[in-house]
């Protein structure tokens, strides 16, 4: 396949990046696990998920938006970086204010043992708000290679000082204390960047430019309101009617396949890009099928092997990493994992290139409305279980409309935007490649030592499997790992 190079090369640093990044702060995630209670991990998951959501929230997209308007208005790139960043930390202002005005009054509906957690949950959501998606800004100016840096570099502190901070204290509210730390200095690296690279100043908020932002963040706003309501409805209800100790198991289920997330936001927020450039020149409808096509292609090329190793090897990683305890996790990760099959066709990111941003709110409303009824009904009859049913069905569901409305956009029919006999290839081979990594279950290897030689087997078999019949091609990935240009 004649992959598109730049593409490769501008996602190889973001992708490396956000791989680091997970393993890193995945060791802490390990070692908290192990180290802590069943109890205490669950409440750990729980603030940081209430500070996750509540800062996705509050963003307004204002940071999102720039993959549209720097590219699209290139000559005052530097103004709408300076008003985004504006914005948000008005916003993170503003919620620090009105939160502390409110802890009397939030301390009244919450536990006793949990009034010391209220202010740095505040902190730590006002400190997200302002800086927690920074990395992409490197991407949206072409700079993937600082992304990767930056990932990888704050993710060591957040790792180490956690594991150090485990190790004296070995309670939540440490834990809580150092992720407040490392946003601190991660907030202040923020500005001095903002200050060198733009010339920030919260004084250049202009309202003309904001106006322009909120006239196309309203919709994509207001949808991943939402959207990120809906997608999180499961979590939301959960919170409510499961123990804190179920939580931590839904928790550890929950984790989507490291290499797969990362790797779709990372070609998805390069293409964003390419996208946005092709609105700008007018409707491009072959040109945007092309991209679209290379990325579909290359996500699946990714995808079909990893679900097909993971999926059939998750109960053996989960003894592995986070023990006996968290074995029932399995069938969580399986159900919510299926989501990949719909999260590779990156359906959302021709909408949000070309600036059509309204079937957002079409979708989300329907992924909330749905989230809301299947979350309550599946998860009061089926537990945790119900609740990766609810979250995988609505998830595919969300996605089928705004694949249907992004083929709309370029006026493409749907048998015609997906490389069927490729993915067909890709498919068939990852499941085939499993019948040579079988056999290692009769060797009673330790885990320690099973898990790893069989991906390095099934990674063989695949990658050999993949260039007898040109699914990739060899020269490619020379020029894509050792060459600049």
């Amino acid at each position: 396949m004649a992959f598109d190079i730049n593409l490769k090369i501008e996602t190889k640093y973001d992708f490396s990046g956000k791989v680091f990044s997970i393993l890193i702060t995945g060791i802490s995630s390990v070692y908290l696990a192990r180290v802590l209670t069943q109890y205490d991990y669950g409440l750990y998951q729980k603030l940081l998920f209430l500070s996750i959501i509540i800062s996705q929230l509050l963003k307004f997209n204002f940071e999102k938006g720039l993959f549209y308007f720097y590219h699209r208005f290139y000559d005052k790139k530097s103004i709408y970086v300076v008003n985004a960043y504006s914005a948000l930390f008005l916003i993170s202002i503003t919620f620090i204010v009105l939160g502390l005005s409110l802890t009397t009054i939030i301390n009244r509906y919450i536990d006793n043992d949990l009034h010391k957690y209220v202010i740095p949950i505040i902190f730590l959501i006002s400190l997200n708000i302002f800086q927690g998606s920074f990395a992409k800004l490197f991407v949206i100016e072409r700079k993937a290679i600082w992304s990767m840096y930056y990932k990888i570099g704050f993710s060591l502190l957040r790792t180490l000082i956690i594991i150090l901070a485990v190790i004296k204290f070995e309670i939540v509210y440490a834990v809580i204390i150092v992720l407040i730390i490392v946003e601190i200095i991660k907030s202040i690296f923020t500005f001095i960047y903002l200050k060198k690279m733009h010339n920030y100043n919260i004084v250049k908020l202009r309202k003309d430019i904001i106006r322009d932002m909120l006239k196309y963040n309203i919709w994509v706003a207001i949808s991943g309101v939402l959207g990120k309501v809906g997608q999180s409805m499961d979590k939301i209800i959960l919170l409510a009617l499961v123990s804190t100790s179920d939580f931590a198991i839904y928790a550890i289920g929950f984790i989507q396949i490291p290499l797969l997330s990362n790797f779709y936001n990372s070609i998805g927020d390069v293409s964003l890009t390419k996208f946005s450039h092709l609105s700008s020149s007018g409707i491009q409808n072959q040109k945007a099928l092309n991209l679209y096509k290379t990325m579909l292609s290359i996500n699946a090329l990714i995808t079909f092997p990893i679900i097909c190793f993971g999926f059939f090897y998750i109960e053996n990683i989960i003894l592995l990493f986070f023990g006996k305890q968290y074995i029932t996790s399995a069938n969580i990760f399986i159900i919510t994992n299926l989501t990949t099959l719909i999260q590779m066709t990156g359906f959302g990111y021709i909408i949000r290139g070309y600036g059509n941003t309204r079937p957002l709110l079409l979708s989300n409303t329907i992924r909330l409305i749905l989230g809301i009824i299947l979350g309550y009904i599946f998860i009061n009859h089926f537990g945790i279980i119900g609740a990766a049913i609810s979250y995988t069905t609505v998830y595919f569901l969300n996605g089928v409309i705004l694949l249907h409305y992004s083929l709309k956009i370029i006026r493409v029919p749907f048998l015609m935007i997906l490389p069927w006999k490729s993915m067909s290839k890709m498919l068939l081979i990852s499941l085939l490649s499993l019948f040579i990594v079988y056999p290692l279950k009769y060797f009673n290897l330790d885990l320690l030592y099973h898990i790893p030689m069989a991906a390095a087997l099934y990674t063989l078999t695949i990658c050999t499997l993949y260039t007898t019949f040109d699914l990739i091609n060899v020269d490619i990935i020379k020029k894509i790992f050792f060459k600049n240009k």
